[in-house]
């Protein structure tokens, strides 16, 4: 499973294009998809499977443990 998303503020800030998923533009949105789906389809599988691997790996960053990690982290560092 490769994401997939548009351009947007959220998605630009998470995916990294062709190292953990795929940014499309939002203008044109009917052919940015055709063209981001022809480029995954014509990959080898090598390819697909490091762009696999970065998704899979970045998902990781935003799992509830990682996430409380890093607050209690902030918490911890503003104490007096």
């Amino acid at each position: 499973l490769i994401p997939l998303a548009t351009k947007h503020v959220g998605p630009r800030e998470i995916i990294n294009p062709a190292v953990d998923g795929l940014l499309i533009e939002e203008n044109g949105l009917e052919q940015s998809l055709k063209e981001a789906i022809d480029h995954l389809l014509n990959q080898t599988d090598e390819e697909y499977e490091r762009l696999r691997s970065g998704a899979i790996a970045r998902s990781g960053t935003f799992r509830v443990d990682a996430i409380a990690e890093r607050w209690q982290n902030v918490f911890e560092l503003s104490k007096p």
